[in-house]
């Protein structure tokens, strides 16, 4: 397990990244209850969560904590995953200032050390069932989880339809929502229709945080047969983005990969949205200095969003491929050159913030096969990679070509 914090002015941002154990067999319920329990262990709240694990039509019902935002998506167990050696110790870089007022990236403190040791059963409060998602069964393997987590925030839940969930963070300067499991309601619908109703929930959802869908500012798409119907999935975004005002405004970034449901949907929806209180939250869109915008070719977003609040930047980077500046593909059949030029285009996205890769806080890797993985140990060590919180897992791309993506999020102190 690998945590990260975050500190904002008033609360503090812990992003856990479990990846796919490597000897002994978790299940996915094992690999939630263990993220949940760290969560609680540091005194935080869940405010979103993602399990990548093998779905399984009729498989034993697997039951989330009440309470707890989380979605399930296929993602194929692969190994060897990335392990860096601060994974294995992963709170040993966290610093011993637990309440250190200054805005920073930063660890959290000495109190959190206890985490490293075997975590404990969840409380009893975490034991009232929550819904059961009855095509996931817990006794596959997962491939890994990622959740984002509130310490000292005010934080309020909602019920939306359809099982989705939104969860809001208020301090002083913004109100942050979360908005997790969104499925469209007909799944007899066409696969156009099916998204375009899956954003339309999820705009639903942001109102009832008082919120709407041109405060999005990331997007998780994961979608049945990806490339069977990609382009009518552009379709559908960019209807909803201009209908709803979105193209005046920042165009979220976000990730689109191949990857079924326990709903059975076309679609899943996952999304982070921020509507500032104050002129000292800027979000400006970022532009690739090695790839083309992704609007070029009928993809709406953005490839990276940059967050400026006070004492803090961070940087949102799409999900990356091997796309050319014409926005073509690159290096096709070339598993190993396609790892590289997206590691270059992530690092001069980076650069061109003032950051760099030990600045990053969450990353996932995707693979077209998972007996490619071994190839980004490679990479990552030919380049004299530091040690990231990677979630590597089996996902189709939204190309037949394109064999590799990543996203990451990075984050600095401002001077």
């Amino acid at each position: 397990m690998n945590l990260t914090a975050i500190r904002h002015e008033d609360w503090d941002e812990l992003h856990i990244a479990i990846p796919a154990p490597q000897t002994d067999v978790e299940t996915a319920q094992e690999t939630l209850m263990r993220a949940v329990s760290a969560a609680h262990r540091a005194g935080a709240d869940v405010l979103h969560a993602n399990v990548f694990a093998r779905t399984a039509p009729g498989g034993t019902p697997l039951t989330a904590p009440r309470g707890v935002p989380v979605s399930f998506v296929e993602g194929k167990p692969v190994a060897p995953s990335p392990q860096p050696s601060a994974l294995s110790s992963p709170l040993s870089a966290l610093s011993s200032q637990p309440s250190a007022p200054s805005p920073q990236l930063s660890a959290l403190g000495s109190e959190l050390s206890a985490l490293s040791s075997q975590l404990s059963a969840l409380s009893s409060k975490l034991s009232a069932p929550g819904p059961q998602l009855s095509a996931l069964s817990p006794q596959l393997l997962v491939s890994g989880l990622q959740a984002v987590a509130a310490r000292n925030a005010a934080v309020t839940h909602y019920d939306a339809e359809n099982g989705a969930t939104v969860v809001v963070v208020e301090d002083r300067f913004a109100r942050w929502a979360y908005v997790t499991g969104v499925v469209p309601a007909n799944l007899w619908a066409t696969q156009h229709d099916q998204a375009y109703d899956a954003y339309g929930r999820a705009e639903a959802a942001l109102a009832l945080a008082g919120m709407s869908f041109r405060q999005v500012i990331r997007t998780w798409v994961f979608v049945e047969d990806i490339l069977g119907w990609y382009g009518d999935l552009n379709r559908a975004r960019t209807a909803f983005y201009r209908e709803r005002g979105v193209f005046d405004g920042i165009v979220p970034a976000s990730t689109g990969v191949g990857a079924c449901n326990p709903a059975g949907a076309a679609v899943l929806l996952n999304l982070m949205a921020l509507a500032p209180k104050s002129a000292d939250i800027v979000v400006e869109r970022i532009r690739s200095p090695l790839q083309c915008s992704a609007e070029d070719y009928g993809s709406s977003f953005s490839r990276a969003l940059e967050i400026r609040e006070p004492g803090l930047r961070r940087l949102l980077v799409s999900g990356t491929a091997s796309i050319a500046p014409d926005g073509s593909t690159c290096h096709v059949g070339d598993l190993d050159g396609q790892i590289e030029l997206t590691l270059d285009v992530v690092e001069a996205i980076l650069r061109s913030r003032g950051m760099n890769w030990s600045d990053v806080t969450r990353a996932t890797a995707y693979f077209r096969a998972g007996a490619d993985a071994p190839a980004l140990n490679e990479r990552l060590g030919a380049r004299a990679m530091p040690a990231l919180p990677w979630i590597v897992t089996e996902c189709t791309i939204c190309r037949d070509d394109l064999l590799f993506e990543i996203e990451v999020d990075a984050c600095l102190p401002r001077g």
